[in-house]
């Protein structure tokens, strides 16, 4: 198992009932960012092959792991377990979260940043 900080930025239980030819299936749904110890995975990244930024992750944990997701948007130490996707390739899958702390989205050098009621 794998331990790494990301950014949750979305959190959706999820629970769809069994109908003919389908499975029921209930869990929670999950966006993040690898954050890095220090925020440093999602500092801006400019390249020129022309692929800039970060992709999101996204995974669906089991519907216990529901209380542990206590504020979005936030800092979670993830864990994380090697499995083989659909397409044969090794994949990363979110297995669980510890909370961190809370997190907040602001522009950049904003006089705003850190102010949770956003303007003045």
């Amino acid at each position: 198992m794998n331990k790494f900080r990301i950014f949750l930025f979305y959190s959706g239980l999820v629970d769809i009932k069994a109908r003919e030819g389908h499975d029921a299936v209930e869990g929670v749904s999950m966006e993040f960012l690898f954050y890095g110890e220090h925020g440093e995975q999602v500092e801006p990244v400019v390249s020129a092959d022309g692929v800039s930024g970060t992709r999101r992750g996204k995974s669906f944990l089991k519907a216990d792991k529901v209380h542990k997701v206590s504020y979005v948007p936030g800092i979670y130490d993830g864990t994380f377990e090697m499995t083989v996707g659909s397409d044969g390739k090794p994949v990363l899958k979110l297995t669980d979260v510890d909370f961190v702390a809370p997190a907040l989205i602001s522009m950049k050098d904003s006089p705003d940043a850190g102010n949770p009621k956003g303007g003045k």
